[in-house]
């Protein structure tokens, strides 16, 4: 049993709160921010403060947080709160301050429903249509959010497309609103990819989890039948180790209660009966990716001047997708050394920009778009108060940060989607999107020696090692030690 929930924005504001068992101190959202701001790393998503269970989730920049004086079961904990983001989301149309601030008399209306005295009762969208009775308002805003994905949904094999934020809208109305609605299915193929290089260039981890989330805007349960290309295994076996490299290899995958997988074995196809609302189809996992099918290459060269205390880092970004689709908010990160005192930089292109934090030691390259097969570069010069023989050490690792709409590294694609309507109401409308996003991209950098001061680092970013460059260098060093 939970003894209040809350909702907190980013800065600590709270914009929901109730208080169901009376049973926990005053001011639990103050005590849940302090705690999050006090520590160093990151806490987990169950920790106790005087006697005080707190459990929370990350969501949007918003903090879903509950309490408890009791010793429940964590997952449950969790599960409760993830179920309540998604009605909000259900019902508000996306997730975000502002949505919950027009909307807050239809959260606190959906929060007695889904919780009495502390106990869940519902949290089902369908089931909650018939005791909530205030109308989502859909918030205005200037420009899509961060975090929302920037590609366009398309429509079948047809070239229709819509904008990214087509299904940002409420998926519960009134009967009366929902006439001169669209009756549509949104299908999105998403993948995050996380990959490590060690500082040989070997890649030391690169996975890939994805999903197909489908946001269901149809009701009375349709029939949507979906199919997946057929060159592609699920397990780890010599047989699959066997067959042509082109072919896609899950290590396992997980289906919603909704999707019927009779037919997935021999044809590669998923019958759901979705329900209202948005859900996950099918979860899966690639714990050993292609190393050819990594999105972006990266090098880098390090030059250290101790005359003129100035450590230059010369970087190379080139996007490995086809030139059909591009990489949007990239975000490369390059910690400097501590003693660093301030950084310039020289960037080619007006999308573009470089930015120094000092209190984080690190620089920062925002690049807005980069087109597939193209590359661009960055001249970083450190200027340092000393130069120490750690401070190349200090140099890194590098993180990337990005998105890339309409292209999987996978390889898993969606043949197409049939939609049947058993009310047959009318017409109804599929759109299916596929986005990659950054994870977690961690490159360890690796420093030769090469003449004097000048080093030399290649970095394999997502991404293939260029041997060769380091057999050069090896060479030159040979040469000039005689």
């Amino acid at each position: 049993m939970l003894s209040d929930f809350f909702i907190l924005s980013s800065r600590g504001d709270t914009l929901v709160y109730r208080d169901y068992r009376g049973d926990c101190v005053k001011g639990t959202p103050d005590i849940f921010y302090r705690k999050i701001k006090s520590g160093k790393e990151s806490l987990p998503p169950i920790f106790n403060v005087d006697s005080v269970n707190f459990i929370f989730i990350k969501r949007n920049g918003l903090y879903f947080v509950s309490t408890t004086k009791f010793n429940i079961s964590p997952a449950f904990g969790v599960e409760v709160l993830t179920r309540i983001s998604d009605l909000c989301k259900d019902y508000c149309g996306v997730l975000d301050e502002e949505a919950i601030k027009c909307n807050f008399p239809l959260i606190y209306e959906l929060l007695d429903e889904v919780l009495d005295f502390g106990y869940v009762q519902v949290t089902s969208t369908e089931n909650l249509k018939a005791y909530v009775c205030n109308v989502p308002e859909v918030a205005t805003r200037s420009e899509e959010p961060l975090w929302q994905c920037t590609g366009r949904v398309v429509y079948g094999t047809d070239k229709m497309s819509l904008p990214s934020t087509a299904a940002n809208k409420p998926v519960v109305l009134p009967k009366m609103i929902q006439r001169g609605k669209k009756r549509e299915v949104f299908l999105d193929l998403l993948e995050r990819l996380t990959v490590l290089v060690g500082t040989n260039g070997n890649i030391l981890r690169s996975e890939i989890d994805g999903c197909i989330l489908m946001k269901n805007f149809v009701a009375g349960s349709p029939e949507v039948k979906i199919m997946l290309n057929d060159d592609f295994f699920v397990g780890k076996s010599d047989v699959v180790s066997r067959v042509d490299s082109v072919a896609v290899r899950l290590d396992d995958c997980t289906f919603h209660e909704s999707v019927d997988v009779t037919n997935f074995e021999s044809t590669r196809t998923l019958l759901v009966n979705p329900p209202e609302g948005e859900f996950v189809v099918m979860k899966y996992r690639l714990s050993e990716a292609n190393q050819s099918n990594l999105p972006f290459t990266l090098i880098a060269f390090v030059e250290e001047n101790e005359d003129s205390k100035i450590l230059e880092v010369v970087l190379k970004l080139r996007c490995n997708v086809p030139s059909s689709s591009c990489a949007n908010n990239i975000v490369v990160k390059l910690p400097v050394p501590k003693l660093t005192d301030s950084v310039s930089h020289h960037i080619t292109s007006g999308t573009q920009t470089g930015e120094f934090k000092s209190s984080e030691k690190a620089w920062y390259w925002n690049i807005k778009k980069l087109q597939g097969g193209s590359e661009l570069s960055a001249s970083i010069k450190a200027h340092m108060s000393e130069i120490r023989k750690s401070s190349r050490k200090e140099v890194g690792p590098v993180s990337l940060d990005f998105e890339i709409p309409m292209h999987i590294c996978s390889g898993l694609q969606i043949r197409y989607v049939r939609v049947q309507d058993r009310e047959k109401a009318c017409s109804l409308f599929r759109w299916v999107r596929y986005i990659t996003h950054s994870e977690k991209i961690e490159i360890m950098l690796y420093v030769l020696t090469v003449v004097f001061f000048t080093f030399f680092l290649a970095i394999p970013m997502c991404f293939v090692y260029n041997w060769r460059l380091r057999r050069i260098c090896r060479k030159d060093t040979e040469k000039h030690l005689g």
